[in-house]
């Protein structure tokens, strides 16, 4: 039981020290899609690239 709890704790106190990070986008800019103006976030550390997507005038990090 003792082992069990260890463990839980381990893993919880890693993924709440992983969420602290403070990610800064490595590149943003806007883009002509179609048309259309798209604003775009791109977040890479090292694989995979993520990039994030935001409508309404808004910065694709507000819900991260």
């Amino acid at each position: 039981m003792q082992r069990l709890f260890l463990i839980v704790f381990i893993t919880l106190s890693l993924s709440v020290k992983a969420a602290t990070v403070d990610l800064k986008p490595t590149k943003s800019a806007m883009f002509d899609i179609g048309g259309f103006s798209l604003y775009l976030e791109c977040y890479e550390n090292d694989k995979p690239t993520l990039i994030l997507e935001q409508g309404f005038g808004r910065y694709g990090s507000d819900g991260v």
